[in-house]
């Protein structure tokens, strides 16, 4: 299943590059570039409180001077008295870089363990990001879930964000998730703000809230905090540069958190 899924990917990622080639000047060459980062959040769900803390990274490597490859991989864990609940994901990607921005297909793996039970997840999909002006960043994502009890027809994901930037060290952000298994349907409406502290050091530290909810015979809904920490490197001096000419730090990552927490 895994390397028919792969295949696809393969065969779909030709395609969208060449479509591409077609209709789009390239942007300024890639170079080797990334992130490594961390964070902490805190969920509070029906007088419960969780804490989680994850740490990822992501490294984009040139192909052409239009096209490159982008890996993703993190770790989060979630832990509330002795539940405890960790996931792995490995994410890959490939994009061609547009003028006014870039468009992408992605396929990855989570394993996912909830006290010794153990779900593996692969997931795949299609991105794009849009460059509407130099402060403004506008991006959606789409695909599907399969894995040991899932399907693609029956389990699938759609997503929004927009990124504003006041300034080129500071990122707004908002964001719509949307994740559906079966009869389960989970929406997550977050904002965040990223700042670059210094040019000479490309390290960001973030805050952000998010709202999810849960929706199958009732509804659940609960919040979380989070706080974060993120080294940049390649792709320019400012935070604006490594989020659009380094790794793309969210259409192309795993749309898994965690099973059904964010």
């Amino acid at each position: 299943m895994k390397l028919k899924t792969l295949t696809i990917a393969g065969v779909a990622l030709a395609a969208s590059m060449t479509a591409a080639t077609a209709f789009a000047a390239p942007a300024s060459a890639p170079t080797l570039s990334g992130y490594v980062g961390g964070g902490y959040n805190y969920t509070t769900i029906e007088g419960e409180h969780l804490n989680g803390w994850n740490v990822n990274g992501a490294v984009v490597a040139p192909v052409t001077p239009m096209f490159a490859v982008q890996g993703n991989v993190t770790y989060d864990a979630v832990s509330l008295g002795g539940f405890h609940e960790d996931n792995t994901n490995v994410e890959l990607s490939g994009f061609a870089s547009l003028s006014q921005g870039r468009v992408g297909l992605f396929g990855g793996y989570t394993n996912l363990s909830i006290d010794g039970f153990s779900e593996h997840v692969e997931n795949y999909g299609a991105f794009a990001d849009w460059y509407v002006t130099d402060y403004l960043t506008v991006s959606g994502r789409g695909g599907a879930l399969s894995g040991d009890h899932l399907s693609g027809s029956s389990a699938n994901f759609v997503g929004g964000q927009i990124v504003g930037y006041p300034c080129p060290n500071l990122a707004l952000t908002g964001t719509i998730n949307y994740l559906r298994l079966y009869d389960l349907n989970q929406t997550e409406y977050s904002v965040a703000a990223e700042y670059q502290v210094m040019k000479t050091v490309p390290l960001s530290v973030s805050l952000g809230y998010t709202d999810t909810r849960l929706a199958e015979y009732g509804s659940i809904s609960f919040n979380t905090y989070s706080v974060g920490l993120k080294y940049y490197f390649g792709a320019g001096a400012t935070l604006r540069d490594h989020q659009r000419s380094g790794a793309d730090t969210w259409a192309a990552s795993s749309p898994i958190d965690s099973l059904l927490l964010p």
